[in-house]
């Protein structure tokens, strides 16, 4: 398998994943928001999510550009940067907080 279907093949699941999951996420949010307030829960979730892509991408980046610049192979930079994908994924959940006053 070459380095762009090894690519490619990550980006498929990369898509998936946010397929999946942000929608879920975005709608869970914005019903507990207060009443009226939804639109200002809607930019803040839209620009966490562009912050927290910026972030992920940047670094992943760094990873993949530091193991091609010290001599390893295409496969082991992109395995470096996916991995580096997966380990949020792989946090526990926190549990929600309480109810106040208790």
């Amino acid at each position: 398998m070459g380095a762009r279907d090894t690519a490619a093949s990550a980006m498929v699941v990369a898509a998936v994943g946010m397929g999946l999951l942000v929608p879920s996420l975005t709608v869970l949010s914005l019903a507990h928001a207060p009443t009226g307030r939804q639109g200002y829960a809607s930019s803040a979730i839209q620009t966490n999510q562009n912050l927290g892509q910026i972030l992920v991408l940047g670094v992943a980046s760094a990873v993949f550009n530091a193991f091609l610049g010290a001599g390893s192979d295409d496969h082991v930079g992109y395995a470096a940067a996916f991995g580096l994908l997966l380990v949020p994924g792989t946090w526990p959940p926190r549990s929600p907080p309480g109810p106040a006053g208790r």
